[in-house]
């Protein structure tokens, strides 16, 4: 892979297509957050290994959003890029709850009350929605640093129902309806600048499915990272456009960001290995991808990354090649920077000599592998 740009040498190992791809979008954004104009969003879209599964637990989700490489990398961006980055926001609950995991125990910012739950019925960006048809119990979210500012997504539905907000014990709002032709909309809740909780509270009707919160001080630009991985999701997932709320209806444009960074394939190579298909399934996958490379263009650059590398007892270094060859394949014509997660760590067996995987789980790597990563990410963004 390394002529993939043209021959010339890449600033760093493992990151193809720096001399070629100078992200304008995101430059532009990082010079308007400089002048204090708007904050410059960053999306990381991708599967468990994005979400940070083992991240913080050798056999699940518990702890893991903070230990995710989007979380890492939002330090690694305020030290920098010269702006303040967060990741103050949470994007649906990244399929922790089919493994058994509660959303607060992945992100402990996050807390349900009574029959707040996630919504089984298709994935969108960072997992299942969280919805409540019952009750008028709180969905709760308590970010870290003092923001003044919540950006709620939620789905509308034509039978969908009402929620309020309440900023701490404060007053409650007036009921925002979600009733409407299905997709997503977006309310923003503004307050004082300090240390908030905002509560979500369904108030009347049918269901009310809550899809992210996002949270900052408006008066300080900066460097948004959103994480918004999704356990066991394929590229199609991300390409949907069976409802309006879907991906391939919503990334892109309802929601909008500066700078996409997408880690997906590995989901993809899992399936190939039953389907004796394996032409074809790559032939899908770059389709896929192409097409989710296109829906996010609407707003922003577009980065693409190899997945971790999952063991080759369970899926066979021919399959994992074909995709991470179909991945460059579409870099290549679509333009784009490629970050190398395998090159990064070789192979999965070398991967658990150095202490970044464990032999007890074939598909996703352990904490010191996450913020080597993130390292690759911030270091492609500042070759520019």
């Amino acid at each position: 892979m390394s002529g993939f740009s043209g021959g010339k040498p890449e600033p760093f190992a493992n990151i193809f297509g720096v001399n070629s791809t100078k992200l304008p979008k995101w430059q532009k954004a990082i010079a308007r957050a400089s002048l204090g104009l708007q904050n410059a969003v960053m999306a990381c879209i991708g599967d468990s290994q994005t979400a940070g599964a083992l991240g913080a637990s050798p056999t699940d989700y518990v702890g893991a959003k903070a230990s995710s490489y989007p979380a890492i990398l939002s330090s690694f961006l305020s030290g920098s890029s010269g702006l303040p980055a967060s990741q103050q926001s949470w994007w649906g609950e990244a399929h922790a709850g089919n493994s058994g995991v509660t959303i607060t125990q992945y992100d402990p910012r996050v807390v349900l009350g009574a029959n707040w739950a996630f919504v089984a019925a298709q994935n969108l960006p960072g997992g299942y929605p969280i919805g409540n048809s019952t009750s008028t119990t709180n969905l709760a979210f308590t970010p870290t640093v003092p923001v003044d500012t919540f950006d709620i997504y939620y789905l509308k539905n034509t039978t969908f129902g009402s929620f309020t907000t309440q900023v701490d014990a404060g007053a409650v709002s007036a009921p925002t309806s979600t009733t409407g032709a299905a997709g997503m909309a977006k309310l923003t809740v503004s307050t004082t600048l300090g240390t908030h909780t905002l509560n979500i509270a369904r108030s009347s009707g049918g269901v009310v499915d809550i899809q992210a919160t996002v949270a900052y001080n408006s008066a300080q630009k900066s460097i948004l990272v959103w994480g918004m991985g999704s356990g066991g999701t394929k590229t199609a997932d991300w390409v949907s456009t069976a409802a309006g709320f879907s991906n391939g209806n919503v990334i892109g444009s309802v929601i909008q960001a500066d700078l996409w960074a997408v880690v997906l394939g590995a989901n993809n190579m899992i399936a190939s290995v039953s389907s004796g298909t394996l032409a074809a399934d790559v032939a899908t996958f770059t389709s896929e991808l192409t097409t989710l490379v296109t829906n996010c263009k609407q707003s922003g650059d577009v980065i693409l990354g190899c997945p971790y590398p999952l063991s080759t007892a369970s899926v066979s270094q021919a399959i994992q090649d074909a995709y991470r060859a179909a991945i460059f394949n579409v870099a290549a014509t679509q333009g784009l920077m490629v970050l190398d997660w395998q090159g990064l760590v070789t192979s999965w067996a070398q991967a658990n000599a150095d202490g970044f995987g464990t032999a007890i789980d074939p598909y996703h790597p352990l904490a010191p592998a996450y913020p080597e990563y993130a390292k690759l990410v911030s270091r492609a963004i500042g070759a520019i």
